[in-house]
């Protein structure tokens, strides 16, 4: 964790395959600059969708909850999030963070 899910519109994902790859790494630093997400922990997803009221990007973003993790550092993650995601796909995203309490987390692997 935190795991990044991306639901874009299918006419917004055309792409090249390393453009793709700069908007991962670039999430990815988000996370690891804002968050302070270990490397390996960091998943992010883009997932075609077919939006039929809202924004054409919504974004979920799951995350372990922590003392370091307070209401400004969720925000500043969303902002700097934003930017990431408004430079890749020209669009502004509807973000929802969810701080997961660690004593209700089970994962594996």
């Amino acid at each position: 964790m935190p795991v990044v899910k991306a639901f874009v519109l299918p006419s917004l994902l055309s792409l090249a395959p390393s453009e793709f790859d700069a908007f991962g790494s670039a999430v990815g630093q988000v996370c690891l600059d804002v968050l302070r997400a270990s490397p390996h922990q960091i998943q992010v997803m883009v997932v075609p969708a077919h939006a039929l009221r809202g924004e054409p990007i919504y974004v979920e973003v799951n995350f372990r909850g922590n003392t370091y993790r307070d209401a400004d550092v969720v925000q500043q993650f969303m902002s700097d999030l934003e930017v990431v995601i408004h430079d890749t796909f020209k669009t502004v995203p509807r973000i929802r963070c969810f701080s997961e309490d660690q004593a209700a987390l089970h994962a594996r692997n």
